[in-house]
């Protein structure tokens, strides 16, 4: 090969390294896409497209929404009104650590007269009641609704439910309608956990086990293993029989600073 040979070479050598890195280029910027989890394609370690792995759970991608089962208002006296509603969460592992909630009262026209923002939690596979207590409206409320945000989801994986169990749950329902309706029990920490607050729903049930009235009451300090007495009290009439009662116990174990210390460690549930 001469001279002239080996230039041509060279040139046509230096071209294609040129239109290779040209091509390079092209294909990088324009058509090649850097492994993530949202690209729509099952790849680095994931276990389905996108999730799994190294990305977010496959799970929390097929949450279903809380389900809100009933919402109701409640006439206390003078324009004041007790607001409730019952919700529950299907999901096996995962819970709500926030789910902000709100409560719109409407009158006989479609207007809306009072409301009631709040947040709560709710633990997998549980069903809850939410209490708002003596909300004043100048109207008569004909309608009630209850909505609900998208939750902020928390993994929650083998949880056992609650630890607290009520007994020796009584009803004081006296044939004067006028006197004070007194619904108690016995709450009990079967949890190893100290905490610094626990709330009791109590809902009274007709025959239908239907809702006609509801309260709460919160205990404060309830350590492992303790028992303590709570009540709840109506000072106005309810007109339906009372059939049956409804206690529901619930605290926080999202957060962190329920737990009561000891031995000045802060201690944590295990999530």
């Amino acid at each position: 090969m001469d001279d002239r040979q080996k230039k041509q070479l060279i040139i046509v050598i230096v071209y294609l390294l040129i239109f290779a890195l040209v091509g390079f280029l092209v294909y990088r910027v324009f058509f090649y896409k850097t492994a993530s989890c949202f690209d729509n394609v099952k790849n680095q370690n994931e276990e389905k497209i996108d999730c799994g792995g190294s990305c977010v759970s496959c799970e929390i991608q097929t949450l279903q929404d809380v389900k809100i089962i009933w919402s109701k208002s409640f006439l206390i006296k003078d324009n004041i009104y007790d607001f409730a509603a019952q919700i529950e969460n299907i999901n096996p592992n995962y819970g709500a650590k926030s789910l902000i909630y709100e409560f719109k009262a409407y009158d006989n026209s479609g207007n809306m007269i009072a409301g009631k923002k709040g947040s709560t939690f709710i633990l997998p596979n549980e069903k809850k009641y939410i209490v708002e207590p003596f909300i004043k409206s100048q109207k008569l409320i004909s309608k009630i609704e209850l909505s609900l945000e998208r939750p902020t989801w928390l993994e929650l994986k083998e949880f056992e439910g609650s630890s607290f169990f009520v007994k020796e749950q009584q009803i004081n329902y006296p044939q004067d309608l006028s006197a004070v309706i007194e619904a108690s029990g016995v709450i009990e920490n079967k949890s190893s956990f100290d905490f610094n607050t626990v709330n009791v729903n109590v809902i009274l049930l007709d025959s239908r086990d239907e809702a006609i009235g509801v309260n709460k009451t919160e205990i404060k300090t309830l350590l492992s293993g303790e028992e303590r007495f709570f009540s709840a009290r109506w000072f106005s009439k309810i007109n339906e029989t009372i059939v049956s009662v409804d206690m529901e116990t619930e605290t926080n174990v999202f957060a962190n600073d329920n737990f009561m210390k000891r031995y000045g460690v802060l201690e944590k549930f295990k999530l």
